[in-house]
């Protein structure tokens, strides 16, 4: 067989290969697209509270009249999304938000990472300024608040970008807590596997090769 033709071939079985490899690494979970108003805890995500004093974390358990979240009627808190089809309380459409409770509880969103994701993982988004009133936005990590645990906090509004080792059961939580009136947040995350480097090794030995078979050909 021709040199060429081989490399070829060897081309083509390895360079599939790598891209399935990659795509089949990288699970995806979106906080918004995955949103539920009808499931609390749904998946890796679920949609609850911390008292003021960020000791007891509860599921919402009562959905929002509206059909698009979840609150607790009896703090005026809630976490939504809006679907009505315009800007409302400065968050806008298709978005997520949160709003803190009358006493200073505080809205929790979490993500629960599930069985098969292992390792790095990636995580993205952004809090929005939304309604004026003075919010602080924060990630922690854990079942239980502990000031140790903070990954990410910011005044009111700001993007984050996170690289974080986890194992099935670990916790994220995405939170606000400040002022009750016009407390309305948007939020956006998003996690992801980071895949393994295994493909850029096999790349790279695949590379190393075919190299060889170039200087190997025969005179």
């Amino acid at each position: 067989m021709k040199i060429q033709h081989l490399r070829q071939r060897l081309a083509a079985i390895v360079i599939p290969g790598l891209f399935s490899l990659t795509a089949s690494a990288a699970p995806l979970y979106d906080a918004t697209t995955e949103f539920s108003a009808q499931n609390n805890p749904n998946g890796v995500w679920s949609y609850g509270l911390l008292e003021s004093d960020f000791t007891q974390f509860t599921l919402f358990e009562t959905a929002n009249p509206n059909g698009d979240g979840w609150l607790d009627s009896g703090r005026n808190m809630a976490i939504w999304r809006n679907d009505r089809g315009h800007v409302e309380n400065n968050v806008p459409t298709g978005w997520l938000s949160m709003s803190p409770g009358e006493n200073g509880e505080v809205p929790v969103l979490r993500w629960t990472a599930p069985e098969g994701v292992s390792g790095r993982i990636s995580v993205d988004g952004e809090f929005l300024a939304g309604d004026s009133g003075d919010e602080t936005a924060l990630i922690f990590a854990g079942g239980v608040y502990d000031p140790e645990n903070i990954l990410w906090e910011s005044g009111d509004a700001g993007a984050f970008h996170l690289t974080l080792d986890m194992a099935p059961g670990d916790i994220l939580n995405f939170a606000i807590h400040g002022e009750y009136f016009y407390g309305n947040t948007p939020l956006s995350v998003t996690v992801e596997s980071v895949p393994e480097p295994v493909a850029a090794d096999l790349f790279l030995l695949a590379g190393t090769g075919l190299v060889a078979l170039h200087y190997r050909r025969p005179r």
